[in-house]
């Protein structure tokens, strides 16, 4: 048979390993998201003008960039954003690996 040699198993379970750990990291990443989009959904409905100091310094820790004169609802957009990054699978190169 030829092809790509099949690779060890140690290289098999330093990969799945790594797969759990970016899998965990999205998900805590996500709730952390979820959270900070929760408390910017009270500011919108609240119709606040603008988002308070503490919970910017929050968005902008997670990457949720912004101006400081940004509306609540386009920060909501901003964030969703950077949810996205979060919900693409990470290593799709492993899927294609196992379907072939």
């Amino acid at each position: 048979m030829t092809g790509a040699p099949l690779p060890s198993v140690a290289q098999m379970l330093n990969e799945a390993r790594g797969i759990v750990v970016s899998t965990e990291v999205r998900r805590l990443s996500l709730r952390r998201l979820d959270a900070l989009l929760d408390e910017l959904e009270l500011l919108n409905l609240a119709d606040a003008p603008a988002v308070p100091d503490r919970l910017a310094r929050q968005l902008h820790a997670v990457g949720v960039g912004f101006h400081r004169d940004a509306t609540v609802t386009s920060v909501i957009d901003q964030l969703f954003k950077t949810q996205e990054r979060f919900l693409t699978p990470i290593d799709t190169r492993a899927r294609r690996r196992n379907a072939a």
